[in-house]
């Protein structure tokens, strides 16, 4: 919500996007997280700009992810990023913490070209909003290519063409 915040003051955008939090609830800890967050939303009077959908249906994601021109992931030190790469497999520029494997592994160049941003503080994540919705049609269209192209290497067809390539020869005897 802060990141929102200081983008929308900031950058001074005239055409206010919204953002659209979504994430999963295991428990009533995370639920009364999420009404803290919604306060905050009212208190900073930015409720408007902001919608919240928990445990959505896979379905009701990806109609979110199609719709999406950002992915916003602030988790520190994740030890993967999962969300990172659904972010790119959909087309969505990554805006994700500079840490772990986001940093690492993610949000790397693919073929020497960027495939995201990566931030660790308010001001560096509305920098790399900024620069990302200033993007030519061109140049975004280009990176959520490369973004695209990078998720393959997480898929299941990847992982299983490598574990037989790698292990394959010690299998066979």
């Amino acid at each position: 919500i802060y990141v929102c915040m200081y983008v929308c003051i900031h950058i001074g955008l005239t055409d206010v996007p919204k953002l659209v939090m979504i994430g999963g609830c295991r428990n009533h800890k995370d639920f009364l997280r999420v009404e803290d967050l919604k306060t905050l939303a009212k208190t900073l009077r930015i409720a408007d700009h902001v919608q919240f959908l928990v445990n959505l249906p896979f379905e009701d994601l990806q109609f979110y992810l199609a719709a999406a021109s950002l992915g916003l992931h602030t988790m520190r030190n994740e030890h993967f990023g999962i969300c990172v790469v659904e972010f790119m497999a959909a087309g969505v520029i990554p805006i994700a913490h500079s840490s772990g494997g986001p940093k690492m592994d993610i949000v790397v160049p693919r073929d020497s070209k960027p495939t995201g941003f990566l931030a660790t503080t308010p001001q560096e994540y509305s920098s790399c909003i900024k620069k990302a919705l200033s993007l030519s049609s061109s140049k975004a269209l280009e990176m959520r290519h490369y973004a695209r192209e990078r998720s393959k290497e997480f898929s299941n067809e990847n992982f299983i063409n490598q574990f037989q390539l790698k292990l394959g020869p010690f299998l066979k005897r």
